[in-house]
């Protein structure tokens, strides 16, 4: 998978990264739409190496059924049909390819079509030019029904007929590249499937371009997900002995300090920007947590604080003291699968540290799980370095570690427990 992995504040676009197969075959999607054009660009790295060192072997899977015919419109841009933001797409790879060692000689690429019940090889994986891959992308047309399988199966042995083992000394990677059109995956499984979502530990990551004031739209953002998910649905194996446990923990997580001077100082503030007063933000940002973290610490009147507060008030773990209990949670099944569920909006370090650790083969942590009245969970070394996430937050430096370690001996004694 194509993944962009950016701490707040930066820049997203040019730098990815593909994932490195450990086998013949490995998948990637790429999201389709104008802002990901340049997803893999002259600084994009494969495994731990520049694109213009180790080469590769691509296959381009592209969808031209009747739905990539649609418009579709993308923030600042007039609208087009799901086809040329595909073919934009690919051939923006392609040409930062041929830019990064060369199409055709270190790098080999092959385009592969499906429409109606027919998939087609346009180019064969091989020594073709970026020009001639660019030309078979922008012949394209839209129509018919989305025969995704046959698509991919097409793809996948053209990739394996024509794969190298090396080039130039250094071992080739494989890859699937996915472009499809939304709604795939029930397209694909059918009507009767039911999606569950769940937001992923991304406190401190972007989906967009921070620095610009549009965002990608929901249904860009919704349709390239589902695409991913599409994408993987070859490489998904059978749940073996699905034996169900639920692991439940309750954490003691110490909560930042409200003194009585913070609190006065926060509501003559609070006051100020009633009466259009323009503070500094994260001071704003800090004087509504103070209130939140005084509500959560002491038994404080909940009907004076809905003058300052629009949100963040909790009656359940108000007048917690020094510490909130929070709850974290596992589901497992059998020794493939683990569903993590973790309060508040956790940096995305909490959630690899998770996985990293997890006995599990298949391990899922979500976010925003049982509790929100953390706000965010940064890392203990990330609120050395401040910033809007670390003051919105109402728990000290290390809730967040307490939290992951109770998740991981949760899996790890719920691995234990299995024959």
């Amino acid at each position: 998978m194509v993944n962009r992995i950016m701490p707040p504040g930066r820049r997203t676009g040019a730098s990815s990264r593909l994932g490195r197969a450990s086998v013949a075959l490995a998948t990637a999607a790429l999201l389709v739409g104008p802002v990901q054009v340049a997803g893999v660009a002259a600084t994009s790295t494969v495994g731990d190496e520049p694109c213009g060192v180790r080469p590769l072997d691509v296959v381009l899977i592209l969808d031209k059924s009747g739905s990539m015919g649609s418009s579709q419109t993308a923030s600042g841009t007039p609208p087009k049909t799901r086809i040329a933001y595909a073919k934009a797409a690919a051939t923006g790879l392609v040409d930062s390819l041929d830019g990064n060692g060369g199409v055709g000689s270190r790098h080999h690429v092959g385009v592969t079509s499906y429409g109606g019940t027919t998939a087609s090889v346009n180019v064969s994986l091989g020594t073709s030019s970026a020009a001639t891959v660019d030309a078979a992308i922008n012949g394209l047309n839209a129509s018919g029904n989305t025969p995704f399988k046959v698509g991919m199966s097409t793809g996948a042995a053209d990739l394996t007929a024509h794969a190298r083992t090396t080039a130039n000394g250094l071992a080739v990677e494989h890859v699937l590249v996915f472009l499809s059109g939304e709604r795939e995956i029930r397209d694909t499984l059918g009507g009767g499937v039911v999606s569950l979502f769940g937001n992923g530990c991304c406190g401190n990551i972007n989906h967009v371009d921070p620095t610009k004031a549009e965002a990608n739209k929901t249904d860009m953002i919704g349709s390239s997900i589902g695409r991913s998910i599409v994408a993987g649905l070859p490489a998904l194996v059978p749940v073996e002995a699905p034996r169900l446990q639920v692991r439940t923990s309750t954490v003691d997580v110490p909560l930042l300090d409200a003194t009585p001077q913070q609190v006065a100082a926060a509501k003559q503030l609070l006051g100020e920007i009633k009466g259009g007063a323009k503070p500094d933000f994260l001071a704003h940002v800090d004087a509504y947590r103070r209130l939140i973290i005084d509500n959560l610490r002491h038994d404080i009147d909940q009907e004076e604080a809905l003058e300052w507060l629009g949100w963040g008030l909790s009656k359940k773990l108000a007048g917690s003291g020094d510490t909130m209990p929070l709850g974290v949670q596992v589901i497992t099944l059998g020794r493939d699968v683990a569903v993590v569920a973790f309060p508040g909006e956790s940096f995305v370090e909490h959630g690899l540290a998770i996985k990293n650790a997890s006995p599990f083969r298949t391990t899922l942590v979500v976010e925003l799980a049982n509790h929100g009245e953390t706000i965010y969970v940064p890392t203990r070394a990330a609120a050395v370095g401040g910033g809007y996430e670390t003051t919105n937050t109402t728990v000290a430096p290390g809730a967040g570690e307490l939290m992951v370690e109770a998740c991981v001996r949760l899996l790890q004694e719920a691995a234990a427990a299995l024959p």
